[in-house]
């Protein structure tokens, strides 16, 4: 796993596009944070033909933007087909990123436009050696001799080295798929049904483990809280002017009174924090 301290650290531009094995080292690195590429074996049988270019549709966010993706994903760890699983898992709409930026080394949409534009076009594996005999060529890829699974990891465990992450707790690739989930997991802005998508997670129990704890959830849960009993002691002390109120011979001045009154109190005990009263 990527430590909370070396978050800052996990950097697409640490990589050198000009030479190969970096470039093709920065891909994987972005499969994995931004598409959750499982472990090895999701990189290993990703083709060329998998990936994906176009514009966002009408009504999208990011809508007439150029993207570059993951169209189908066939070796899907937990839908993949098999004897038991007749079917693929449509993951065409799950896994693009937009262009932002061409010339900003950090855009991996951009990054990943310049590696497919050198694959050879009768490379089938999207990761293949590098030819000696092409180095410094347009396709320095050979076409048929692709990366195994130990490589990858070997790949993808230098990768972290690069970045100067602490390699205590880093295992390998599955590492970024839990960077990119616990990321989107513990960002409030997300909702779950499409970081569920993303993650391509089919258990809420399972995709909640991601969930952390750190002073920042535990301060969003305490402003929660804070909001939550306020609101309800507040009408429960509303209630209690109104019943006064109804008491006295001049119901309306004597639940102002006391209400004006509470807000005074709520604002010189709570000063921190907002007054429900006075809303």
């Amino acid at each position: 796993m990527v430590l909370p301290s070396d978050v800052e650290k996990v950097r697409l531009d640490i990589f050198d596009e000009s030479d190969p094995v970096q470039h093709c080292q920065k891909i994987m690195v972005g499969c994995g944070i931004y598409f959750g590429f499982r472990g090895r074996s999701e990189h290993a049988s990703l083709r060329q033909c998998d990936s994906q270019r176009g514009y966002f549709e009408t009504g999208h966010a990011y809508e007439r933007k150029r993207f570059v993706g993951i169209g189908q994903l066939k070796d899907d760890k937990k839908l993949k087909v098999s004897t038991h699983n007749n079917y693929v898992r449509d993951t065409e709409d799950i896994m693009r990123m937009p262009v932002l930026d061409e010339d900003d080394p950090n855009d991996f949409a951009s990054s990943f436009l310049r590696y497919l534009d050198r694959l050879d076009d009768h490379q089938e594996h999207m990761y293949c050696y590098v030819d000696p005999k092409k180095i410094g060529t347009a396709k320095p890829y050979f076409a048929k001799k692709p990366v195994g699974k130990d490589k990858i990891q070997e790949l993808q465990l230098n990768s972290a080295e690069r970045m100067g992450l602490g390699m205590k707790y880093f295992r390998g690739g599955h590492a970024w798929r839990h960077f990119m989930v616990q990321g989107m997991v513990n960002d409030p802005t997300v909702p779950m049904q499409e970081s569920m998508k993303a993650a391509r997670h089919t258990s809420v129990s399972v995709h909640m483990g991601y969930t952390s704890s750190d002073r920042v959830s535990e301060g969003r849960k305490i402003d929660a809280l804070l909001r939550r009993n306020n609101v309800v002691k507040q009408e429960e002390e509303n209630l209690l002017c109104l019943t006064r109120a109804r008491q006295n011979t001049n119901p309306s001045k004597s639940f102002a009174s006391c209400f004006s009154g509470r807000v005074r109190a709520c604002r010189m005990f709570r000063p921190m924090g907002r007054c429900h009263a006075s809303s």
